[in-house]
């Protein structure tokens, strides 16, 4: 697409998507969520230090993303993205079990399928027949995914302090999720104040020290002229959390209007809806009894890698 959406806004937008639905493995601190809150930064701060704290090793998930975007040679029309069903952690090396329905709409494709993960091999299931990746391969990438993995780094170790990137944040009861009640911190992002809590978090020493071991250069921090780019490409950015009373983010919900600088015309809006529900009760995630291999589903979609999403491809539903 032609509609230039600058490398630093986008890459602030990803940090606060990870930094959010992501929580840092860390001690549980007790309970203490609930409660009502006066909309001080003060309480914000509480219920976020909190929530990003706690280890969420299962829940039920559930994901939804809409966007579109208005440029020339852009996907023509809105494009819709949904995840749903249960999610178990099998450690810090390990990839995730996971059994999600998928649905994804958009630029006149239309697909329904099913994708699980189990703790030795995963699966594709599309129109209606399952298709298996194999433990062979399954073992490859598990490999890789552990030799890659490390604890991750704390907000505390990396500087960064995600109540100070509201803009006057509120914070009262929320929605009640799977049967909890809630406390729901909201209100707009000052993007320009994220993106210099970025900007610190990169020059950091834990970060540091992590990427000089890898042998990673350590990113340059934005320029003043950058962060500027970064405010004047989200015209809006909004952000509700949800926390339940024993200090487990919930839900996420994001929603950002963007706009070219250079090019008013060109602009991009879309909206992130993650909603977590039997948080540590446990999943039941199992392999499905038949499966064809999955070469056989890969050829379905052969023609993708010469002509595109062309007129090659009868077993996309219209």
């Amino acid at each position: 697409m032609s509609i230039r959406l600058h490398s630093k806004a986008l890459a602030a937008l990803l940090t606060l998507l990870l930094a959010l639905v992501v929580p840092a493995c860390g001690s549980d601190d007790g309970g203490g969520g609930g409660g009502g809150g006066d909309g001080s930064n003060g309480d914000a701060a509480e219920l976020l230090d909190k929530a990003l704290k706690k280890q969420v090793d299962t829940a039920d998930v559930k994901l939804d993303f809409s966007g579109e975007v208005k440029a020339e040679n852009a996907p023509q029309g809105p494009i819709k993205l949904s995840l749903e069903g249960p999610y178990k952690s099998n450690g810090q090396k390990a990839l995730p079990s996971l059994d999600w329905k998928v649905a994804f709409e958009g630029s006149s494709i239309k697909l329904d399928g099913r994708l699980i993960v189990t703790e030795n091999n995963a699966f594709v299931e599309y129109q209606g027949r399952t298709y298996e990746v194999g433990t062979a391969l399954y073992d490859r990438v598990s490999k890789l995914y552990a030799q890659q993995s490390q604890e991750p780094l704390s907000l505390d170790a990396l500087g960064l302090e995600p109540a100070s990137w509201f803009d006057d944040p509120e914070v009262g009861d929320g929605d009640d999720i799977g049967g909890d009640s809630t406390q729901k911190v909201s209100g707009a992002v000052d993007v320009g104040a994220f993106v210099k809590d970025l900007s610190d978090a990169l020059q950091s020493p834990a970060l540091k020290q992590r990427l000089e071991a890898q042998g990673s250069p350590v990113p340059k921090a934005p320029t003043k002229a950058e962060i500027k780019e970064a405010e004047e490409t989200f015209k809006k950015l909004t952000v509700a959390l949800n926390v339940d009373e024993d200090d487990f983010l919930r839900r996420l919900a994001l929603e950002g209007d963007l706009e070219n600088p250079d090019k008013p015309s060109e602009q991009a809006n879309g909206s992130f809806d993650v909603t977590l529900e039997s948080v540590n009760e446990g999943a039941d995630i199992k392999a499905p009894s038949k499966a064809r291999p999955i070469t056989e589903l890969l050829q379905q979609f052969r023609g993708l890698g010469g002509g595109g999403l062309g007129g090659g491809r009868p077993d996309i539903a219209p």
